[in-house]
């Protein structure tokens, strides 16, 4: 029963990511969203602090505050939320809705909406 929702839940948190890139896409500046640089994303050790970071910067927007690459790395760091530099994340596991990504040496979690700005704002190497 357990590994039947576990298949349910990455599946269906793999068709939320799919419906989202349907969606037509805005400028990155419109979207008032974290915005990731170059390659890689912000990647937490566990479901509650990717929750947690990604809530700290909706919070940010909300107030009016623009992020840049030095407060979100400030404020992941202070969450122990590590940056991965890595064209090949992919989620392999799903926590609480939030997923478990890896890029097959490192990994750690992020919410899915966090994977689905990663996946539009560059380019990922097919492997």
């Amino acid at each position: 029963m357990e590994v039947y929702m576990k298949i349910t839940q990455l599946m269906s948190v793999m068709l939320f990511v799919s419906f989202s890139f349907a969606i037509p896409r805005q400028a990155p500046q419109a979207q008032n969203t974290p915005q990731p640089t170059a390659t890689g994303m912000f990647l937490c050790s566990t479901p509650a602090s990717a929750n947690w970071l990604w809530g700290n910067w909706a919070s940010a927007l909300n107030n009016g505050i623009n992020l840049d690459y030095a407060s979100e790395a400030q404020s992941a760091q202070k969450l122990g939320c590590d940056r991965i530099n890595s064209d090949h994340l992919k989620p392999t596991d799903v926590s609480g809705g939030i997923l478990l990504l890896t890029d097959g040496t490192k990994h750690g979690f992020a919410v899915p909406e966090y994977y689905v700005i990663y996946m539009r704002t560059h380019k990922v190497d097919a492997k």
